[in-house]
């Protein structure tokens, strides 16, 4: 079905940078709409889906209504919200997965496997615009609008202008959650403090850099590797020692970042900067916010395009290993040669000989190519070699199959390689012994210690559980205790560190309010809509006490100062 659009006013063309969100604002605006709704639902065939400013559902239906002039669904998802900034570093189905996501009615998880929620990095993903930007496009374009370089996380500092982003007040904390806006000086807050402006200014460069990368285009392991490179030739050499101190370093670097609320997820000390460098440089798994990415690599390389180059030495260094390794071991010349002496009727160690290998060597070539062989009995007679075989194929350890027959762990390795299809059997024993041994040792914890949480009883059965974890998930939640399944284990939290914290917050926020309101009542949504944080905890006021109280207070004394002037 087609916009309702008049057919002589086409529908509005893309601004440069600009995010569909934006479009979908300017396009209410034009239409002429008095409710939020109508207009989602003639975008998106729905009253409400579709009006996320991040990751906006129901692109597929935008891009069919629109009869092509904005673009494929894809093009929607990738250009034009900030789907493409979180899919740099995951794999192609990742992210074909989290396009498609974008096509359902609602987002549903897309947060959720993306690492956002988890992250310890805000995932509301506030507005953001450039005050000298908005003025700009009015007096250029008839009409200001959301630039998508802006609303990447880490992005503080407006390149074009050099100037301080502002956030905007709505679209976040539920204040106008399915509204329509464009922005305004009026609902912008400063958020930038001055001495974190230089900081920022660079770190937006690195996010500009990031953000134009296709998805897919870096993996984990290949940023680990450049900055492994990159510690290397600054004459870190890797030992305990030199990481702690580079985990001090990183973190004085990094701390005029966490002036930003967005950006307080970033390790705030030597030993949380030790632990990020540790888990995602030193022994990389799994997949993380691009923010801890992007505060690494800022804090290693002078520009993005050291970054880059680095990144494409560290990928050539290890294809060329890789590489090397295979031309050894399934490229070697003599390896034909060999075979067709074998084919002849010639025995392994004539074979062997002819082209200059060791008969161990010879014989694992003629297993890896299903080629049996007869072998002269010495002190390994048939029988026992069968019996080591068979032992082997179990998943037996070669060192008590080495005790019990009395021979050398070499003599059971040579068993193994030489027999065919032998090497596979056993890693598939060996598979099926780990996942029982796993399974019995999860569901004996869980009879012996009914009704404990998943958190103790990993520490019974630790092993197990992250056995499992990795490859046996499925079995692993449905044999969680309690109605929950798993879920991220939450850091130890200093309740009584963030209570004076954000009870200060409470009273410093409810001043500036009632500076610029003189005479009005303040209200507990006005300091919630300036104070996100407080926001997500107020689930959580009755372990913040002093919070609640301040809260309490600030509230309480406006409302009789307004009575007061009103007597």
């Amino acid at each position: 079905m087609p916009l309702p659009f008049a057919s002589d006013s086409p529908l509005p063309p893309w601004l440069p940078t600009e995010t569909v969100f934006s479009w979908a604002s300017r396009y209410h605006r034009l239409a002429g709409h008095r409710l939020a709704a109508q207009t989602c639902t003639a975008l998106f065939g729905h009253g409400r889906h579709g009006s996320q400013h991040d990751f906006p559902s129901r692109l597929q239906c935008l891009a069919d209504r629109a009869s092509g002039q904005l673009g494929t669904m894809e093009c929607l998802a990738l250009d034009h919200t900030l789907l493409r900034y979180y899919l740099v570093t995951r794999t192609p189905a990742e992210a074909a997965a989290a396009v498609t996501s974008l096509v359902q009615p609602s987002p549903g998880v897309l947060k959720f496997r993306l690492g956002i929620l988890t992250s310890r990095f805000r995932a509301n993903h506030p507005l953001k615009a450039c005050p000298r930007c908005i003025e700009t496009d009015v007096s250029t374009r008839g009409s200001s609008y959301w630039h998508l370089p802006h609303q990447y996380p880490g992005v503080w500092v407006c390149r074009h202008h050099d100037t301080s982003l502002q956030a905007s007040t709505v679209k976040t904390n539920g204040v106008d959650r399915f509204g329509w806006v464009l922005p305004s000086q009026a609902g912008l807050i400063d958020v930038v403090p001055p001495t974190a402006f230089a900081a920022l200014r660079l770190f937006a460069d690195w996010v500009a850099g990031w953000s134009t990368l296709a998805p897919a285009s870096l993996t984990a392991s290949g940023i680990a590797a450049a900055c492994r490179l990159q510690l290397r030739r600054g004459g870190e050499r890797g030992t305990r020692t030199n990481r702690a101190e580079s985990g001090a370093v990183l973190a004085k670097a990094i701390a005029p970042l966490r002036q930003v609320p967005e950006l307080q997820g970033l390790p705030a000390s030597a030993g949380l900067a030790k632990c990020d460098l540790d888990r995602w440089v030193f022994a990389p798994r799994g997949g993380t916010h691009p923010l801890r990415h992007l505060a690494i690599i800022h804090w290693l390389f002078p520009t993005w395009a050291d970054f880059l180059a680095v990144y494409a030495e560290a990928q050539n260094a290890d294809q060329a290993t890789e590489l090397r390794t295979t031309e050894r071991e399934a490229i070697d010349p003599r390896k034909e040669p060999f075979v067709h002496a074998l084919e002849s009727g010639k025995s392994v160690t004539a074979a062997s000989k002819l082209v200059g290998v060791t008969v161990s060597t010879g014989l694992a070539w003629a297993a890896q190519r299903g080629i049996n062989t007869r072998r002269r009995p010495k002190s390994m007679t048939e029988a026992l070699r069968a019996c080591i075989a068979k032992e082997l194929g179990r998943g037996d350890e070669k060192a008590d199959i080495a005790r019990r027959h009395e021979v050398s762990v070499q003599a059971v390795t040579r068993v193994l390689r030489s027999e065919v299809g032998l090497s596979e059997r056993r890693k598939l024993a060996q598979g099926d012994r780990a996942l029982a041994a796993a399974r019995q040792a999860w569901s004996a914890a869980l009879a012996a210690w009914p009704g404990a949480t998943v958190a103790d009883l990993r520490r019974h059965a630790g092993a197990a559980y992250a056995w499992l974890r990795r490859h046996d998930q499925l079995w692993l939640n449905a044999n969680l205790p309690g109605p929950l399944r798993w879920l991220p284990a939450a850091p130890r939290v200093d309740w009584d560190s963030r209570d004076l914290k954000l009870a200060a917050e409470v009273r410093r926020v409810a001043a500036e309010l009632a500076a610029v309101n003189v005479g009005k009542r303040l209200r507990p949504w006005q300091i919630y809509q300036a104070l996100p944080e407080l926001k997500a905890k107020q689930g959580a006021l009755a372990r913040l006490p002093l919070t609640s109280r301040a809260l309490e207070e600030v509230t309480r004394q406006a409302r009789r100062s307004s009575q007061q002037k009103l007597l």
